[in-house]
């Protein structure tokens, strides 16, 4: 409780629950946290801590631990970062501490993608960053669309099923890209229960401009289904509905890591590369030209290339032109059940 003690002490309200949980024989403690701050805003959010379950060979009780690591950043939206260490490697164990300036540089640079906010993590032994105060961000119009949407998959795929909500609120084994953060809104499709694909949204709006980074991941086994494709058109249809304090989302973005995302985002859905300007010659090639092999050459290089879709007009009536294809009765072309 040491965290939330801290956070009292800023004017916040804060309760916390753990839990032990077992997933593929790995155990882990999933640490739940609802913050609230002035007029009834409420941030929640989850983390897990890897957890040993051991047997006492004396007494033949079984006991946990918690596995040893480091520590945590909480980032506060417009204000500063609270970096704690686990105080003798043990997570229960909240220390403020104070981060090299250096370090503190690197990391607001970092935050400004998922990728690198990964690499920052691994590379300083950083566990967790959380962040609190997010804008508000308003998926309820989005969902009744989506219910239509599930309406027409269901016609084709009678045993799968749609939910766009927040990661807490979603059930079963959930396959996302960022498992860490459960205050993300989540695109998940199910199937015998579980979520085996996901399109998750992370806020990046600057200034006016409403921008949400676009995460996605598919189970192994049903890599191949085109579950992401159809997920992103739905997506795009359904964006422009995201409203992020009271205002309409404009843009999808992705930090495209792997030649596959960068092909898939600009060969069907009209993506547009930003920030990179060696790559920008990409926007100029018509959509028919754009062949993985091109893309794959570029990835050779081990580049990332930063890739937006706005949610005009065009690229809504483009994505569900793809929505419908991938449920027609050609299995060539189709979504498999």
């Amino acid at each position: 409780m040491v965290f939330c003690n801290s956070l009292t002490k800023q004017g916040y309200k804060c309760s916390r629950q753990a839990v032990i949980k077992s997933k593929n024989n790995d155990h882990y403690c999933q640490q739940h946290y609802m913050i609230h701050h002035g007029g009834g805003n409420k941030y929640i959010f989850s983390y897990n801590l890897p957890f040993i379950i051991v047997n006492d060979s004396e007494t033949g009780e079984t006991k946990g631990s918690l596995v040893e690591g480091k520590g945590l950043i909480i980032k506060e939206k417009n204000k500063n970062y609270i970096y704690y260490e686990y105080e003798n490697g043990n997570p229960r164990n909240l220390v403020e501490k104070k981060l090299d300036k250096s370090i503190l540089y690197e990391f607001y640079e970092s935050e400004k993608y998922t990728y690198n906010l990964t690499l920052f993590k691994k590379k300083y032994g950083i566990d967790y960053i959380i962040f609190l105060g997010k804008n508000i961000i308003d998926i309820s119009d989005a969902k009744k669309m989506l219910f239509a949407l599930e309406t027409i998959m269901k016609r084709k795929c009678p045993n799968l099923g749609l939910k766009f909500d927040y990661m807490y609120n979603m059930t079963g084994d959930i396959t996302s890209y960022e498992d860490e953060e459960y205050n993300l809104p989540i695109l998940c499709l199910y199937k015998n229960g579980n979520c085996v694909s996901s399109v998750q949204l992370k806020d990046r709006s600057d200034n006016h401009i409403k921008k949400m980074e676009i995460l996605f991941a598919t189970a192994p086994k049903y890599q191949k289904n085109k579950y992401i494709r159809f997920l992103i058109s739905i997506i795009i249809m359904i964006g422009s509905s995201i409203k992020i304090d009271s205002e309409d989302v404009n843009i999808l973005e992705a930090y495209a890591i792997v030649p596959t995302s960068a092909y898939l985002l600009l060969k069907y859905f009209n993506g547009k590369v930003t920030w990179e300007e060696q790559y920008e010659y990409l926007n100029t090639i018509p959509i028919e030209d754009i062949t993985y092999d091109l893309i794959n050459k570029i990835y050779t290089n081990k580049v990332n290339i930063n890739i937006e879709i706005f949610l005009n007009y065009q690229n809504r009536r483009l994505a569900t032109n793809i929505f419908n294809e991938l449920l027609n009765d050609d299995s060539s072309t189709s979504i498999k059940c």
